[in-house]
């Protein structure tokens, strides 16, 4: 069985493609969810507080920010249209992972991995604005020095 996401050998498929729909709606993506709530409950009982290493390095007319997490790129783009800076280059994935941070309007619709209660989104809903509120906050700390 193929998905459409999936792999062509010389550009014949052998076998029936199916949408990653039907694939998601199998037995083994049921228990693999069932799976990834009850580690998502343990991680949170043992530490309801999630750390989040934010760094930003500046100099004359550039930012770097460098984040542990995949952001939507509204969160991206909200980082770079509120630089102070002429240039601002946002980093994901650096310094650990934190999994995605989705923006609220995405926890909201229906569909999408990247809001399913699972370890790949450990924050919560309001991270993002979290998230952006403490870069601009960052951004000034550093634009005075």
């Amino acid at each position: 069985m193929l998905s459409n996401y999936g792999s062509e050998l010389f550009g014949k498929i052998e076998y029936p493609v199916v949408s990653l729909e039907q694939i998601f709606r199998t037995p083994f993506w049921a228990n693999f969810y069932a799976n990834e709530i009850k580690t998502l409950e343990r991680l949170r009982a043992e530490s309801p507080n999630l750390p989040l290493t934010l760094k930003v390095i500046a100099q004359d007319n550039w930012a770097l920010v460098a984040l542990p997490c995949e952001l939507f790129v509204e969160w991206g783009n909200a980082i770079c249209e509120n630089s102070p800076f002429e240039y601002t280059v946002v980093v994901e994935l650096a310094n650990g992972w934190n999994g995605y941070i989705p923006t609220k309007q995405a926890f909201e619709r229906s569909g999408g991995y990247e809001t399913k209660d699972v370890t790949s989104t450990m924050l919560v809903p309001n991270a993002g604005e979290r998230v952006i509120e403490t870069v601009l906050n960052m951004f000034s700390e550093v634009g005075d020095k």
